[in-house]
Parts: structure tokens; C-alpha cells; sequence
């Protein structure tokens, strides 16, 4: 189980969603393909729902997908919605392997690629068959992305976050794109609207990585855009503002808002993080790799539970509970199961407690942290009705600036505002603000 789109408290119409793409990638690609059980996927499959592209799942609907084998897989409704969903998440796993065998070659990294070499052939012939041209526009993109860190690691070219992230976000639209094409063909204005959060997605995530590897690749002397500390807190930023994006074309009421905000939460807390706080990955917590340069403490165990946690969401809550794990500041993996430990904000977890952080990186009490979609909102309410500046342009979204602090905003009526301009806020989401741009009467 791996993405960006990871929620860190249970959502059951999103679990349902995510069990419903599990059952179909175990059937299409076999048992083995379920550890790279992509995030993004059931992202997707949850947006057509969202839409009313496809019909809402029963509400006793499987929460997990136990595993077991889908019977008359082809005459359910949703059998090309999740088959595209699961195949996508298929192609995404693909695309991570081959990046960790170029940048580390490692023999585990290897293995596993030749390991799930057939499922991840399948996949793109499914594409090939299903929704022709779009396997040449996934190529594309990935020979642009390419090309682009060639020529910034050959110091021929000099490129900003958002220009690095174009590559991915043209194969993300154009997933995007051909997903709710082939659901709602005649439809130009759902396809350019799922194209657009697409696109939102793969600028996120392109942004998110850089940020989030930037200590470990540093030391490592491995490839990243972001030189400085300042750059990293820019791309979480970055990050938010995509975030924001998609959370302004979606629908309020959707499934898919609850799991933007949830990231949105883990961003913000990451970004409070030291830039130098390096949270163990799985692997190193499993004690399966350990990289130079990095002394580790042992853990007391905490390895073995965390294992069982994260290869056991389908245990349910107890096992969910048990994967909530994170780095402490002295490098050493720990649980946060009571008070006083480290936040695992920045891991994928699904503790149904770990709800938000302190500055410092404690736990917050229920009461005070962003349980719910209204208590999030608390983000930027505070902003309500004060005065500001367009730290960027509006067109209509970007970032404006009120006391100090930089919150994705966005343009009440849609018009460009330009960077500079003096704006109001006229009212606030979980997503951000809404601004008007002051005249000269005020």
C-alpha cells in the first residue's frame, strides 16, 4: 500500500472504495500485486463516484477486501471503473520500481522489479487495449520528466517546482482524462475538469517527494531540484496550493474532499518538522536496509508491531492502530500509541488518535486537532474578513499573504488579481481563502 492520497483516519466510504479496487487488482493482476495497492487508484475510483459517474457503493459494502476472489467480475457496473482504477494503480507501482532501481540499484530494488515485471506488462497492455493513445501520452511524460533532470543535473538548464513537476502532471491529466472519458465520453467539460485535478495531483506529489526525500538525498548525493531549506518549506506550500485546487472543483459534500483534507494536515505538519528530522522509512524500521551515514537506535520491539500493522489494515481497527508509528527527533523508530510520543503526521498511518500535531511534534488531544472536516476548516476561518496581499497572482488561485503567513486564496468572482494587489477575505474553506481585491475607497 503505497501514494500520496493516504488519509490518516478511517473514512468508511473511502476504505469501501479502496477495497473495491484491491478485490479487482488481486483478480486482474494476481495476490502479489496487492503491496503496491496504490492510493491514487481508489483517489480516482472515489472521484467517479464523487461525479455520480458511477452509482454509490451499498452502504454494506466490504470495508476490506479479505483477499478473496470477485465473483462475476465482468458484469459488475463498475467493472471498467475498477479495472481502469486498479490497472492505473498497477502502472504507478511500475513507475516507482524503475525509479528506485536508477537511483539506488539496490538488489532488493531489482528484485522486486523483475518480481512484478509481468503484472506491470499486463497493465500497460490493458491501457494499450482499453483507452488507445494513452499509453503513448504516459511514455511521453516520463521521457519528458527524464530528459528535464538530465539537463538540470548537467547544469544546462535551470527550472522552477512547477515547471520540474509539468512531465508528471501531463501523464497524471492525461490518466485523469482518459479515466472519465471512457465512463462519460460525450462529456468535454467532465474530461478538461478531470484532466485539471489529474494534472493538480502529479504537481503535489512531484512537489511532496522533493520535499519529503530532500535530507535523505542530499546525503546520499542523489538527484533533487530543491537546494535549500527555504525551497523545501516552498514545496510543501506548493503542495498545499495543489491540493487546494482540486478541493475548489469537487463537490463539498464528496468522499474524496475528507481524504484532501487529511493530507493537507500531514503537509502542514511536516512542514513545521525540522528539515533535518529524518522519519524512518518501512524498511528501515523493519530493520531490512540500513543506508550509511545514519546511526539507528534499537526499538524495543516496535518493529515487529508496526509490521504487523502496516501488512494488516485488513485486521481492522487494532491493526490500523498498530501502524501508527513515526520517527523520534533522536532517529530511532517509536510508537505513537500514548502520550507523549512523537507524531507520525508525516507517516502514512491511520491511528485513529494521532489527529494532528503541535509545533513541536506532540500529540495533540483530540478536542484541539482537525478530527473532522468542520474542525479543519479552523485552518483558515481565522482569517475571516482581515486584509491581505496577493503574494502571487490570482488566476483566480494562488497565494496571498495576511499576517505574515502564506494560505492558498483564491479569487471570489474568478478575475485575475495581480501579485502585490491588496485583497479582503470574503470567506474561507478547509482548502483556503476567498479574496476580493480592494479598491481604493476600501
Amino acid at each position: 500500500m503505497f501514494g500520496f492520497l493516504a488519509p490518516q483516519r478511517r473514512i468508511p466510504k473511502w476504505r469501501q472504495a479502496y477495497a473495491r479496487i484491491c478485490q479487482f487488482q488481486r483478480q486482474l493482476y494476481g495476490l502479489t500485486s496487492l503491496p503496491f495497492m496504490s492510493y491514487e487508484a481508489a483517489f480516482l475510483y472515489r472521484l467517479a463516484i464523487d461525479f455520480k459517474l458511477l452509482p454509490e457503493l451499498p452502504q454494506a459494502a466490504a470495508q476490506c477486501c479479505r483477499l478473496r476472489r470477485l465473483r462475476n467480475a465482468e458484469g459488475a457496473p463498475d467493472f471498467q471503473a475498477a479495472s481502469f482504477a486498479a490497472t492505473f494503480g498497477v502502472v504507478l507501482a511500475g513507475i516507482k520500481l524503475q525509479d528506485d532501481v536508477q537511483d539506488s540499484g539496490r538488489w532488493f530494488n531489482r528484485l522486486l522489479l523483475a518480481k512484478f515485471q509481468r503484472p506491470i506488462r499486463d497493465a500497460h497492455r490493458f491501457i494499450a487495449r482499453w483507452t488507445p493513445g494513452l499509453e503513448v501520452e504516459i511514455a511521453s511524460s516520463l521521457k519528458l520528466h527524464s530528459e528535464m533532470e538530465s539537463s538540470i543535473s548537467g547544469r544546462k538548464v535551470t527550472v522552477s517546482l512547477a515547471e520540474y513537476s509539468e512531465p508528471t502532471a501531463y501523464g497524471f491529466g492525461a490518466v485523469f482524462e482518459a479515466f472519465a472519458e471512457l465512463l462519460r465520453p460525450a462529456d468535454r467539460e467532465m474530461t478538461a475538469r478531470f484532466r485539471d485535478i489529474g494534472e493538480c495531483v502529479g504537481r503535489a506529489i512531484i512537489s511532496w517527494d522533493c520535499a519529503v526525500d530532500f535530507e535523505h538525498d542530499r546525503i546520499r548525493g542523489q538527484f533533487n531540484l530543491l537546494k535549500s531549506e527555504a525551497d523545501v518549506l516552498s514545496a510543501f506550500e506548493f503542495a498545499l496550493l495543489q491540493l487546494s485546487q482540486i478541493g475548489w472543483q469537487i463537490p463539498d459534500d464528496s468522499t474524496d474532499t475528507d481524504v484532501l483534507i487529511q493530507v493537507a494536515d500531514r503537509i502542514r505538519c511536516r512542514r513545521k518538522q525540522p528539515v533535518s528530522s529524518q522519519p524512518l522509512r518501512r524498511l528501515e524500521r523493519w530493520g531490512l536496509i540500513r543506508e550509511k551515514r545514519f546511526a539507528y537506535a534499537k526499538c524495543d520491539g516496535c518493529e515487529g508491531l508496526c509490521l504487523v500493522g502496516e501488512c494488516c489494515e485488513c485486521t481492522g481497527g487494532a491493526g490500523e492502530a498498530a501502524s501508527c508509528c513515526a520517527a523520534s527527533e533522536t532517529g530511532s523508530g517509536l510508537c505513537a500509541l500514548g502520550e507523549g510520543t512523537p507524531c507520525c503526521c508525516d507517516a502514512m498511518c491511520f491511528c485513529p488518535d494521532c489527529v494532528g500535531c503541535t509545533p513541536n511534534g506532540q500529540k495533540k488531544p483530540v478536542s484541539e486537532s482537525a478530527a473532522t472536516t468542520s474542525g479543519t476548516a479552523d485552518v483558515y476561518s481565522k482569517f475571516e474578513a482581515q486584509h491581505g496581499v496577493a503574494a502571487s497572482s490570482l488566476n483566480p488561485s494562488g497565494f496571498v499573504t495576511i499576517d505574515g503567513e502564506r494560505v492558498p486564496g483564491r479569487s471570489q468572482t474568478g478575475e485575475f488579481i495581480q501579485a502585490g494587489a491588496r485583497v479582503t477575505v470574503t470567506s474561507t474553506n478547509p482548502f483556503g481563502v476567498f479574496v476580493r481585491k480592494q479598491t481604493e475607497s476600501g
